[in-house]
């Protein structure tokens, strides 16, 4: 295995340890977790588009644009950038404050919180304006898992026509 597939596969290893530890992270239902395991997926993610974009067949950007999950891949672009200069880039929803309501059902089961990408605010827009455009059409508002799921399909889908093309 030569070692431009050798990293790829070692991203996509990456991209699913870190696509777990959101689903345990929204399962915990701590904040900071959430906050981590967001950031820690949007650099696989990104990373691995980023490899596809410089190992991968001239058509990958026209794939990308041309399919719906991988516009997503755009979308996230601008999110990764938000993340680094701002913390709020997400919303929380059904998070649980605490407090007993009786009468109780045992076991209590608490549903996992529910993430969103913020809508842009006038402060949180800065930067290329192709990426702001990409953000919200593409990932604003949107279920944060929702647009993960589209993304790694997409990615997904590159990598298998990547091993079809090195005989793996």
């Amino acid at each position: 295995m030569n070692k431009k597939i050798k990293r790829l596969d070692n991203n996509i290893y990456a991209l699913d340890m870190a696509y777990k530890r959101l689903q345990n992270s929204l399962n915990s239902n701590e904040e900071k977790d959430i906050y981590s395991a967001v950031g820690e997926l949007l650099l696989w993610v990104l990373t691995t588009d980023e490899w596809y974009r410089e190992h991968n067949d001239r058509n990958y950007e026209n794939r990308l644009r041309n399919d719906d999950n991988g516009q997503v891949l755009l979308g996230l672009r601008y999110a990764y950038n938000l993340m680094k200069h701002n913390m709020d880039f997400y919303d929380i929803h059904n998070k649980i404050q605490g407090g007993v309501f009786l009468p109780a059902v045992f076991p209590i089961v608490f549903p996992p919180p529910t993430v969103y990408w913020r809508f842009l605010d006038e402060d949180m827009e800065s930067g290329y304006k192709n990426q702001i455009d990409n953000y919200k059409k593409h990932i604003q508002g949107r279920e944060i898992i929702t647009t993960f799921d589209n993304a790694i399909a997409f990615l997904n889908k590159e990598n298998d026509n990547i091993k079809k093309k090195h005989g793996e």
